[in-house]
């Protein structure tokens, strides 16, 4: 418990450091929320050990500490030898050396938790700051990437979305592969965003190949929407700084284009990774349902009353698993503390939704929407990656963190299309 308490301190005080410096690449008026939300973060690490411990009576962050354990034990008795095997295993590859789950996601979380364990003296406590203090690093690199597209007067909104989200902050600080992803989507969508505005090629390039590196490793399947919802950003973006956006639309060539970008995009993700191609999405979506409805628990849902494999039925059930993404829990469906969160979160969104269909309109926000390239990709990757994931899971404590990665773009959406109708990417807030 000493070792814990000594790591956590120092792992925060370097952590304050870093706040420091990013005091510097911000406006002083977000210094505030930038201490606010990173000590939301150290707080949270905290409390989700202790829940994962006492509450929830185990779970995958105990896993991965006990296989951590393990391995470490064995690395520590012939470093040189097994050093190259778990950064191999860290990196989802397959090292020379057998060990379970060698090559898969699950593989490399516990490959960094053996890492980690030599690092931090074996503490729980120690693992877990150090991954939550760089998530926050990271949501600091969506909110300035997302913000970009967007007017300086907008900032606050998209700040709070990235950066202050209870649900966000809460899943994201422990040791697990949602926190493990989102760390990479910082690097991932700054440097799109870098990209999408022709600024900083070289980083921009680093950035994305940095961060699409890191998804890949422990939620692959993210990479598909993004590349999707990114391709059309870029060109949305293209069109709106002649003031054209609403005519790519009417374009073929664009839309010829877009579409070939993305689906190459796509074809190119399922070499990469046979998993999650076209090919084999349906099967594993469909092995998924399977897992989930044989295992019992007072959150579990069903999408259909018997597994979908066929893609056909899949693709009818999108629509319903977009709906459970965006509202659920509902709040009569808060069974313990976690949920209760997740419920008076998406209830807060209701309320969103509410006031964006009887104030805004429903004409006025699909223009825009459409007038707006942030906006533009942001809404489909929600669509996305919403719909799939919603489908892919079974339980409403599972759903609500695998759907993590979309949800500092849905807060953003629906908050600047509720509270912010005076949007414009002709003055860009890029550094």
């Amino acid at each position: 418990m000493v070792i814990d308490l000594i790591v956590s301190v120092m792992l925060v005080l370097l952590g304050a450091g870093g706040v420091v410096v990013l005091q510097r690449y911000s406006e002083p008026w977000e210094y505030r929320y930038l201490w606010l939300s990173y000590g939301a973060h150290a707080l949270s690490a905290v409390v989700m050990i202790l829940l994962t411990q006492y509450f929830f009576g185990g779970g995958d962050l105990l896993a991965y500490q006990k296989h951590g354990a393990t391995y470490a034990s064995l690395l520590r008795s012939d470093f040189s030898r097994h050093a190259w095997d778990f950064f191999l295993y860290v990196t989802g590859q397959i090292p020379r050396t057998y060990i379970p789950f060698q090559g898969t996601s699950t593989g490399a979380m516990i490959g960094l938790s053996t890492w980690l364990h030599i690092l931090f003296f074996g503490s729980l406590y120690g693992k877990c700051m150090f991954i939550t203090i760089m998530g926050f690093f990271s949501k600091f690199m969506i909110y300035k990437g997302f913000v970009m597209f967007f007017n300086r007067k907008l900032s606050f909104y998209i700040l709070i979305s990235c950066m202050l989200l209870p649900s966000t902050v809460f899943w994201t600080s422990g040791m697990l592969k949602e926190p493990m992803a989102m760390i990479g989507m910082g690097p991932l969508v700054y440097g799109t965003s870098l990209f999408i505005y022709g600024r900083k090629r070289l980083t921009s390039l680093v950035c994305i190949v940095v961060g699409g590196f890191i998804v890949s490793i422990f939620k692959a399947y993210i990479l598909f929407p993004w590349v999707i919802a990114m391709a059309v950003c870029f060109y949305w973006h293209r069109q709106a700084r002649s003031g054209k956006a609403l005519k790519l639309v009417q374009t073929p060539l664009y839309m010829v284009i877009m579409l070939a970008i993305s689906v190459g995009g796509v074809v190119l993700l399922g070499e990469l990774f046979p998993r999650y191609s076209i090919s084999s999405l349906s099967t594993e979506i469909g092995n998924l349902q399977v897992i989930g409805q044989r295992t019992s628990g007072g959150s579990n849902y069903m999408v259909s009353s018997a597994p979908a494999r066929d893609s056909s039925t899949q693709l009818l059930m999108l629509p319903l698993g977009l709906f459970f993404s965006l509202f659920r829990p509902f709040i009569f469906e808060a069974r313990n503390a976690a949920l209760l969160l997740n419920a008076l979160e998406t209830t807060f969104f209701l309320f969103l939704w509410g006031r964006l269909l009887f104030v805004q309109g429903i004409r006025r926000t699909i223009r825009l929407i459409l007038g707006t390239p942030g906006l533009m990709g942001g809404v489909l990757f929600v669509i996305l990656f919403g719909a799939v994931v919603g489908i892919a899971t079974t339980n409403i404590g599972t759903l609500s963190r695998y759907r993590i990665p979309m949800m500092p773009f849905y807060a953003s959406v629906l908050l600047l299309l509720s509270y912010a109708p005076k949007m414009s990417s002709s003055s860009p807030n890029a550094r």
